[in-house]
């Protein structure tokens, strides 16, 4: 009898603390996820393991197979029926196929277990994320203070470009939409959106071009969700895929590489990205169907990082580590298959986002801008973040029936 009623608090109290503690992780060590996932992973099985709501918590993650899985078997059998048939030189890496299989396998876990663990204790998981992100907010804040007096960082890179992403804030641009979800909920739209004009006046400070435009895009994707209907929710979704196309699109059927004029309107990284594009466009073109392979680009830029197109009067490499933009990559090394998947995966996700609210649209259309113009698809850190955010969001926006 004294067993259940001993060990409950200690779960609430642990899940409590691993939402509380994400917010600190994502302002002083954002790569510092991927501990924090596998780590939450751990404690959610041991729960499942010890404590009896294990059937509640096995329901939601087959929900979740449920959507998700049909997908993905889809993508494989396809892709390695293309690959058999039209076999590609490229070197494979097998460790990336393991790395996303434990980082998917960790993040289902937490996201079914979160949402099974919310019920009656969503407002108090709530406050834990909402304390959370003040303090990462306030460990941001420190730091961009430190930064202006003494022009020195006082942890990690001081980003300053206007088109690279420092990774705190870009994790802040999708992560901080639920946050205000549960804020207007207890304080008010105009609290709301005083702190989402306050958000976007920070991110204009420390001229973050990217995290500007990225919450931008949100605010006009939470606007559109906020009609109302199924048309409100369809436009918003159809929004966020028209973000994930548009630049893959945009690379194959223009050319993008910088002209004088844009060399005099641009920044340099914004010029740098454009170049990037383009070249990928050029790989993606010799081989649209098959790719190049899991993790080819990596073999790309080792092959063609001594080339180099000169923009603004310097020399770039055409291709560093990846193309940041996620949806280009997945075309790049998983051909037609690759990008039709990641697409799909997009909308899946908008879609049970539109469940749980104009919010959750917003976050997503955040993640999707961010995941167009910035880091490698398979950076672990990257997916980590996503699968958290994902996580919580599940847990503390409930649905909209």
């Amino acid at each position: 009898m004294s067993g259940p009623a001993t060990t409950a608090p200690a779960w609430t109290w642990t899940f409590r603390g691993l939402v509380f503690l994400y917010g600190p992780i994502i302002a002083l060590a954002p790569k510092g996820a991927v501990i924090l996932l596998l780590l939450s992973a751990l404690i959610v099985a041991g729960r499942w393991l010890t404590t009896t709501p294990r059937q509640s918590g096995g329901q939601a993650l087959r929900a979740t197979l449920r959507r998700l899985v049909p997908w993905l078997v889809l993508f494989i059998a396809a892709w390695m029926l293309i690959r058999l048939a039209l076999p590609s030189p490229e070197p494979q890496n097998p460790l990336l196929w393991f790395k996303v299989l434990v980082l998917s396998l960790a993040g289902l876990t937490v996201l079914s277990g979160y949402a099974s663990a919310a019920g009656a204790d969503r407002h108090a998981l709530a406050t834990a994320w909402l304390y959370g992100l003040a303090a990462g907010l306030l460990l941001m804040a420190l730091a961009e203070v430190h930064a202006q007096i003494t022009d020195t960082a006082l942890w990690g890179p001081k980003v300053r470009t206007l088109i690279a992403m420092e990774p705190g804030r870009a994790v802040l641009v999708f992560a901080l939409w639920p946050a205000l979800a549960l804020i207007r909920q207890r304080l008010g739209v105009a609290t709301a959106t005083l702190l989402a004009a306050v958000a976007l006046g920070c991110l204009l400070l420390v001229h973050d071009g990217v995290g500007a435009t990225a919450w931008l895009v949100g605010i006009a994707v939470l606007a559109v969700a906020g009609m109302g209907g199924v048309a409100g929710r369809a436009l918003a979704i159809g929004a966020i895929a028209g973000v994930a196309l548009a630049i893959p699109a945009g690379a194959l059927l223009l050319n993008l590489t910088p002209g004088a004029a844009a060399t005099d309107l641009l920044p340099f990284s914004a010029l740098h990205r454009l170049s990037i594009w383009d070249f990928a466009a050029t790989r993606i073109a010799a081989s649209p169907w098959i790719g190049i392979g899991g993790d080819g680009v990596r073999y790309l830029a080792e092959t063609f990082r001594p080339a180099y197109a000169p923009v603004a009067g310097d020399a770039i490499a055409l291709l560093p580590l990846h193309p940041h933009n996620g949806f280009l990559q997945a075309w790049l090394e998983f051909g037609l298959p690759g990008l039709v998947l990641a697409l799909a995966l997009v909308v899946t996700v908008a879609r049970a986002a539109a469940e749980r609210g104009p919010a959750a649209l917003a976050g997503t259309a955040g993640a999707v801008m961010v995941a167009s113009v910035a880091f490698g698809l398979w950076q672990s850190w990257w997916l980590s973040s996503l699968w958290l955010t994902v996580a919580i969001a599940a847990a503390l926006l409930p649905h909209r029936h």
